[in-house]
């Protein structure tokens, strides 16, 4: 290290399954880092694919490799844990590559703080050919920003966050039974006990694709993260307990009023002006503060007097 002393042995895991495409990429990203003390398993889970053959190309390099049947990411990223013999751990998708210089950032920031058991940075997704989406910086996780599942960016960036081998030993890995949101129990349990630490420094990128957890959509998440995160949010007797039920409330409140409105728009635009009432009488009901700025008013209007009495009206008031 800069400072003369050795560096922190750095065990890093990629679970894989059938992503021939993007593999090649993710474990040349992670073995030219040019970290000097560095564990690199990969563990796969019985592709059918080219990935074998992938693997057995750069497998002098890596600490350890397997390729059989598992019950899903979580059992193939827990096998890598268990494995895993370095004082730092991190976990790699097989469709994530990390940035030059990352796994030195990272031993060095941990090694700055010995009371920091786990820190998080930044990542940028990409599209399927690599083109930059959009980037936002990730930064301070709290328990309070994981538990609102309705917010964009809830989920902590695992690919883009590095801890003690003792979080291990102490939560055991990802949780098996869930098949999305594993890995965000498994910092929930652990944002209970320990603070994540922001650096803000680019450490990955992630590939969103249609086959990627991140290309399915949010939607693919939140059933599975309602759950997850109600069981955390713990007792009604907890100070932040009322404060996220009301917010989740007007979230899903809103989402109802929005599907509502939704279909009074397109009632409208068929002509049935019945049928849109219907439907904003109940976005109203439902969500009345979402269904007013959607326009409410405005749709029924034109369901009312027509589209170009409308505009007249809106002109009228206009000049008034």
């Amino acid at each position: 290290m800069p400072d003369g002393r050795p560096w922190p042995k750095f065990s890093i895991v990629t679970p894989n399954y059938n992503f021939e495409k993007f593999l090649e990429i993710t474990i040349r990203s992670v073995l030219l880092q040019g970290y000097p003390n560095l564990e690199y398993i990969v563990i796969d889970g019985g592709s059918t694919d080219g990935s074998v053959a992938i693997i057995r190309k750069y497998e002098k390099w890596l600490a350890h490799w397997i390729s059989e049947r598992d019950s899903g990411a979580a059992d193939a990223s827990n096998k890598g844990f268990r494995k895993a013999t370095g004082e730092l751990l991190a976990w790699l998708g097989s469709d994530d590559v990390y940035t030059p210089g990352a796994l030195g950032v990272a031993a060095s920031e941990l090694r700055a703080r010995p009371d920091c058991s786990v820190i998080n940075g930044d990542f940028c997704p990409l599209d399927a050919d690599r083109r930059v989406l959009k980037f936002v910086p990730t930064g301070q996780i709290t328990l309070g920003r994981m538990l609102r599942y309705w917010v964009p960016c809830f989920m902590p960036p695992t690919p883009a966050i590095f801890f003690r081998r003792k979080l291990i030993d102490e939560f055991g890995g990802f949780t098996e039974g869930l098949v999305r949101t594993n890995d965000y129990d498994f910092w929930l349990r652990i944002i209970q006990k320990y603070s994540f630490h922001y650096v803000p420094h680019l450490f990955t990128e992630t590939c969103v694709h249609p086959a990627s957890m991140g290309g399915q959509g949010y939607s693919a998440y939140e059933a599975e993260a309602s759950v997850v995160g109600r069981f955390y949010r713990g007792s009604p007797w907890h100070k932040h307990f009322w404060q996220l039920w009301m917010e989740e409330s007007y979230h899903l409140t809103k989402r109802l009023g929005s599907s509502c409105f939704s279909a009074a728009w397109d009632a409208e635009v068929a002509g049935r002006n019945l049928r849109c009432w219907g439907w904003l009488l109940l976005a109203v009901v439902i969500s009345p503060r979402y269904a007013f700025r959607a326009g409410a008013l405005g749709v029924a209007l034109r369901s009312l007097i027509g589209e170009t009495r409308t505009k007249k009206l809106k002109q009228w008031l206009g000049r008034t």
